[in-house]
């Protein structure tokens, strides 16, 4: 018996010697791997790069290393150091690196103050050449930081050295981007940033007149947005799309440079992303976010950290993982404040990246909080069971994958009226077709079938003997199929009246006759 025993514990000890002799490596993704977009962070200390950035973050910007006040204290003497670290931990690991700042009216060297002009221009230029040689595979670089408001006091001496205002008003600005232009590869992106931009029409404004100097002289890649949460958290999200559409109307892609949202409060700071961040980041002319910092005590702000001081996450942290795992949310397209909609709609909204299905929620209740639809469909349309007529309904949608299921989007309500049209999907044709209307004559009722061979937005209106029209019996989408419409003439007098069935590429009409 013993003989046994030792016998076993000897084979466990092997396969537990065997399995310890291999490393289980998990390579954790950064959160946004799965998306099209970056989402970014600073690397405050270049001497202590923290060792979970590539679990979190896809981009890099030095938070001061690459500022000109930190490489050049004194004419001509260069300390890379950091800069290089950062740098290279970026190229090492494929993220792109943004340079953050080549002229900035803050930590600037010393030597800006006493300098004249001349002199100053030859060692402006000498950086941003300097810079340009020594990290040519940067992917981003803020070429002027902050123009609208860093550019007063001594460091308007920037400005008198890269040639003043001008004729334009902004001719330093120019100088400084055409420099960059010069010394700096093709692939990199030149970029103008500024802060407290999107929570302001007017700032808004003022920022796309530079831009659009710039844009005309093909010298500008980028917008940079700072969104720090006291320029964020507060405008409300209609304010802050409303200033990107702006932007996004240049034609010039928008970087979200500097983001964070500070609270002490785990609750707050979580709705606070949830409601700020999808804003931002789903933007159509937004490529990328950079979050200004995370780890606890390392952040501009106070309370803007998503590691606590346990090194664990906090629940926006958590909830930002899940967010950009899922499917954006999607954008719905009918019915959207509407009435006298047909209670049988087809529900119709955008297709998501990476979504494979959809909840569709329809509820009687402003606030949602009872469903009389919650269902799960793979198409991007869904056709309503019969509703309540002359009924406000509220409906909302979220998309999911096989890794997470996405915020539902922003409810948006519509009204019934009292027609419903019946549907026979059993048969698909193959081309639009409108059947002559059935009784004819009729009195009061008729019904009206057409068959369309696609998904289709469709028209059904009925026009006078004088060609007025009269009536729109039908405006909605429609799944490929046969569909009846009942129409009740009972309000008309007796006469030749005519339908028309109007699709995006066919139109047919048809007379029809009330007798009474």
């Amino acid at each position: 018996m013993k003989t046994n025993l030792f016998r076993n514990y000897k084979i466990v000890l092997l396969v537990l010697l065997i399995i310890n002799s291999f490393q289980i490596v998990i390579v954790a993704q950064p959160l946004a791997s799965e998306k099209k977009k970056f989402v970014g962070n600073i690397i405050g200390s270049a001497y202590n790069i923290p060792t979970n950035f590539l679990k979190y973050w896809n981009q890099v910007t030095p938070e001061n290393a690459s500022k000109w006040g930190s490489v050049e204290y004194t004419p001509g003497n260069y300390n890379w150091t950091a800069l290089d670290l950062i740098y290279n931990f970026a190229v090492n690991n494929n993220i792109p690196f943004k340079h953050h700042t080549l002229v900035w009216g803050q930590q600037m060297p010393s030597f800006v103050a006493n300098m004249d002009s001349a002199t100053l221009y030859q060692r402006i230029e000498a950086w941003i050449k300097a810079c340009a040689e020594r990290y040519p595979k940067t992917v981003m670089v803020d070429v002027v930081n902050e123009p609208l408001h860093a550019f007063t006091g001594t460091a308007t001496n920037l400005v008198k050295a890269l040639g003043g205002n001008g004729s334009s008003g902004w001719d330093w600005v120019v100088k400084a981007f055409e420099l960059t232009r010069k010394y700096w590869p093709a692939h990199t992106k030149l970029i103008l940033n500024d802060y407290n931009i999107i929570n302001s029409s007017s700032a808004t404004n003022s920022l796309i007149t530079i831009v659009n100097i710039l844009k005309e002289k093909k010298l500008i890649d980028g917008i940079g947005i700072q969104a720090h949460g006291f320029e964020v958290d507060g405008p409300g999200t209609p304010t802050l799309k409303s200033n990107l559409d702006k932007l996004y109307a240049t034609g010039i892609p928008i970087y979200i440079t500097e983001f964070d949202l500070s609270s002490a409060d785990d609750q707050i700071q979580l709705q606070k992303y949830k409601t700020i961040f999808p804003t931002l980041y789903e933007h159509p002319g937004v490529v990328g976010v950079t979050l200004w910092g995370y780890l606890y005590g390392q952040t501009w702000r106070a309370d803007a950290h998503l590691l606590n001081d346990r090194n664990a996450e906090r629940p926006a942290l958590q909830w930002l993982r899940n967010y950009l795992l899922a499917p954006f949310r999607p954008n719905l397209i009918y019915p959207i404040s509407l009435t006298n909609v047909i209670r049988n709609p087809i529900f119709k909204w955008n297709s998501s990246e990476t979504a494979t299905a959809y909840r569709l929620q329809v509820s009687d209740i402003r606030n949602l909080s009872t469903f009389v639809i919650d269902t799960l469909v793979t198409d991007t349309t869904f056709q309503s069971k019969i509703l309540n007529a002359n009924t406000t309904y509220y409906w909302r949608v979220s998309a999911k994958n096989n890794k997470a299921e996405g915020e539902f989007s922003d409810a948006v309500s519509f009204q019934t009226g009292s027609n419903y049209v019946s549907v026979e999907n059993e048969y698909i044709p193959f081309e639009f077709y409108l059947k002559q209307n059935y009784p004819n004559p009729f009195n009061p009722t008729t019904t009206i079938e057409f068959q369309i061979p696609y998904s289709s937005k469709i028209k059904l209106e009925i026009f006078n003997s004088l060609g007025q029209k009269i009536k729109n019996l039908v405006d909605n989408f429609y799944n490929a199929g046969t569909h009846r419409i009942i129409f009740n003439a009972e309000n008309l007098p007796s006469g030749i009246y005519f339908y028309r069935l109007i699709t995006e590429k066919h139109q047919q009409t048809k007379k029809l006759h009330l007798l009474k």
